[in-house]
């Protein structure tokens, strides 16, 4: 993850995976599923608690949703 703040570094990117996931697949709208840690690991738990850290995950989120949506819109209106 580029975006967050050097603090927070190292941060492992387990990266995108596809498949039927079972909590988005009887979704009838276009989901996403994130997943920004893991509480059992005490690094990543101890992140987890900081505002700071929680904060800057979500707007790398948002930005990361803002990109897609752009990226295909374009995708779409390309013939």
């Amino acid at each position: 993850m580029t975006g967050l703040p050097d603090e927070y570094r190292p941060i492992n990117d387990l990266g995108v995976k596809k498949g039927p996931f079972y909590v988005l697949f009887l979704s009838s709208m276009p989901s996403v599923l994130v997943e920004s840690g893991f509480v059992t690991h005490a690094a990543e738990a101890k992140r987890l608690r900081d505002d700071r850290y929680v904060g800057a995950l979500a707007e790398q989120i948002a930005q990361g949703l803002s990109d897609y949506r752009g990226a295909s819109a374009v995708t779409a209106s390309t013939p």
